[in-house]
């Protein structure tokens, strides 16, 4: 998922005790690659060149939030026991996410994100997408 529209993007904003994101996308594919995009930015890790394999991402859920949650935290997972899937694309029909990733091996990290909220997580579709992305640090 290298293309960008201009569209596409994520800034960080203000949070009293956790680390906040807005995310937009013109897509909702976009949305949940800005999203990834935000959270790594932030967790800040280095990783060793060359992927160590391919893999992929099934997540069903009841609506497209609980859906990024989900899909963050699988990400998370990975992170925790010292892997870095680097998204290659991402496909959403409905609520069904499906992604491609090429798995890293990672040297160091700088943050922790202990979990993605669900605290202020609506994802409007208004000139495309967006949502303020909440992480517990």
């Amino acid at each position: 998922m290298k293309d960008f529209s201009p569209g596409d993007g994520y800034k960080e904003v203000q949070h009293t005790a956790d680390v906040a994101f807005d995310v937009f996308g013109q897509s909702l594919e976009a949305l949940f690659f800005q999203a990834y995009r935000a959270m790594l930015a932030y967790v800040d890790i280095e990783i060793q060149s060359g992927s160590i394999k391919r893999g992929q991402m099934r997540i069903n859920e009841i609506d497209h939030e609980s859906l990024l949650v989900s899909f963050l935290e699988e990400i998370l997972l990975k992170i925790e026991i010292g892997l870095c899937p680097e998204i290659e694309d991402i496909k959403i029909i409905q609520t069904d996410l499906k992604a491609n990733y090429d798995i890293h091996k990672i040297l160091s990290i700088q943050h922790e994100v202990k979990a993605v909220t669900f605290h202020q997580l609506s994802i409007a579709h208004v000139n495309g997408f967006r949502t303020r992305l909440v992480l517990d640090v």
